[in-house]
C-alpha cells in the first residue's frame, strides 16, 4: 500500500524484516526464494567461507559436482545438471535444449516462465519491446489434445508449472505426458516455485511423474541467486555439441555453496511438511474469519498450503486488509509463502493481526477507500 508500506527494507532475520527501525513479520519470503528463513546461519557461514577463499574461477570447482550429485539424488528427472543464476535463464535454456533436440520451434507454455522474450509473458500493458514468438499460451487444466493435433510434429516443448494455485489431477498430468511421448515433444517442468516447497522435494516426485527436463530456482539457495536446468542425459547432452548455454557467473560458488547447505538441510529435515502444515492452518483460520455475512461474498481463500492466497473482490478492500495487518506488525503480499522460520509463535501473531485487520475490513466493507491511508496498490513483478 503506497504511502503505508515502507519503501525499503533494512535487514531481515528468520521470519522478520526490519524497516525504518521497526520489525515486521513477513510472509513474502522474497517471492518464495527464502525457504529456511532470512539470514539462516549455516547458509551465511558457507557464503562467508566462499567469499574468503574465492568464488569465481575459469576452471570448474569440485563443489559444482557435489551440488549436481545432490540434485540428481533429490529430483527424479535429473540425470545431468547445468547451473545458471535465475529462473528466467534456466527456462530459456530448457527451451533451447528442447528446440535443438527436436529440431522444432513451437513451444506451449502453461504458467509463468520468466521475463525473456521467448515466453512473451505480459503484465497489464507491458508488451513493448517484445517481438512475436513461436509460442502458444495455454491455461492449466485445459485439454491439449486439440492443440497437439493442430500442430502435430511441430511442437518442440510443453513447458509448465506442475501446479500454481490449485493442484492438478494426477491423471491430467499423465495424459499430458502421453501426448508428449506420442508426438515426440519434450516435456519440461518449471519447478522454480514448486521445487523444494513440495513434499518429496518436487512436484514430480509428489505426483510420481517424471518429465524430460526440469527447471529449479528460488528456494534452492535460500535467497541467493541460483538456478539450474536438469533432466535426461540424452537431452542434456546436446549442450556438449552445438548448443550454447553459458554465462560468466554460472559457476559462482556463492550460490553453489548456499545451495549445498540449503538442499542438505532440506534432505535431512521435514521442511516441506512443516511449511504445508503452517500454510494449511493459515488457510483454515482465514476461512473461519471470513465465514460471516458480507465477508464470505467478497473474500476467498485460494492457493496451496505452501503458497496461500487471499482474494478480495476489489483492490481497495485488499489494500485495506494489508494496511491494517501492517499496522499490527504483519507484512503481506499478493501471494504468501510459508517457511521453516514460521513457527507456532509466528502463526499465532499472524492470526491475531489478521483478526484485528478483518474487524476493520468488515466495518468498512462497502467503503474501504474512506479509511485507506495510502494509494491503492498495483501488482508488480520481479
Amino acid at each position: 500500500v503506497e504511502g503505508v508500506y515502507p519503501k525499503y527494507v533494512c535487514s531481515a532475520k528468520g521470519a522478520y524484516v526490519t524497516c525504518d527501525g521497526t520489525e515486521y513479520l513477513d510472509f513474502s519470503c522474497a517471492l518464495g526464494a527464502v525457504i529456511l528463513g532470512y539470514g539462516f546461519e549455516p547458509v551465511t557461514q558457507a557464503v562467508i567461507k566462499v567469499a574468503k577463499e574465492g568464488n569465481l574461477f575459469n576452471l570448474p570447482h569440485k563443489s559444482e559436482t557435489q551440488l549436481a550429485e545432490i540434485i540428481v539424488d533429490m529430483i527424479p528427472s535429473a540425470e545431468k545438471v547445468r547451473f545458471l543464476k535465475t529462473g528466467s535463464e534456466a527456462c530459456a535454456a530448457a527451451v533451447r535444449i528442447a528446440r535443438a533436440y527436436t529440431g522444432r520451434e513451437k513451444i506451449i507454455c502453461m504458467g509463468y516462465h520468466g521475463w525473456h522474450d521467448w515466453c512473451q509473458y505480459t503484465a497489464d500493458d507491458c508488451t513493448r519491446g517484445i517481438p512475436k514468438q513461436n509460442v502458444i499460451r495455454a491455461d492449466h487444466g485445459i485439454d491439449l489434445k486439440g492443440l497437439f493435433k493442430k500442430h502435430d510434429k511441430k511442437i518442440a516443448a510443453l513447458i509448465m508449472e506442475p501446479y500454481i494455485w490449485k493442484e492438478l489431477p494426477q491423471q491430467y498430468l499423465r495424459d499430458l505426458m502421453r501426448l508428449c511421448e506420442q508426438s515426440g515433444t519434450v516435456w519440461i517442468f518449471d519447478e522454480c516455485i514448486t521445487g523444494f516447497r513440495t513434499k518429496k522435494h518436487s512436484a514430480q516426485a509428489h505426483y510420481k511423474i517424471t518429465p524430460d527436463l526440469t527447471v529449479l530456482s528460488k528456494a534452492m539457495a535460500n535467497g541467493l541467486p541460483m538456478s539450474c536446468v536438469c533432466g535426461k542425459a540424452d537431452l542434456m547432452d546436446v549442450l556438449k555439441k552445438d548448443v550454447f548455454v553459458s554465462g560468466t557467473f554460472n559457476g559462482d560458488l556463492v550460490g553453489i555453496a548456499a545451495s549445498i547447505v540449503t538442499l542438505t538441510f532440506l534432505r535431512e529435515n521435514p521442511v516441506a511438511e512443516h511449511i504445508w502444515t503452517v500454510g494449511g492452518k493459515l488457510q483454515g483460520s482465514f476461512a473461519s474469519m471470513i465465514a460471516k455475512p458480507g465477508l464470505v461474498d467478497k473474500i476467498k481463500v485460494d492457493g496451496v498450503p505452501c503458497r496461500p492466497r487471499f482474494i478480495f473482490d476489489s483492490n481497495a478492500l485488499k489494500c485495506l486488509f494489508w494496511q491494517e495487518c501492517f499496522k499490527r506488525g504483519l507484512m503481506l503480499d499478493d501471494a504468501q509463502f510459508t517457511s521453516w522460520a514460521h513457527k507456532t509463535p509466528e502463526l499465532d501473531k499472524t492470526l491475531e493481526a489478521m483478526r484485528g485487520a478483518m474487524r476493520i475490513v468488515h466495518k468498512y466493507l462497502d467503503e474501504p477507500e474512506s479509511v485507506l491511508e495510502g494509494e491503492v496498490c498495483s501488482e508488480d513483478f520481479k
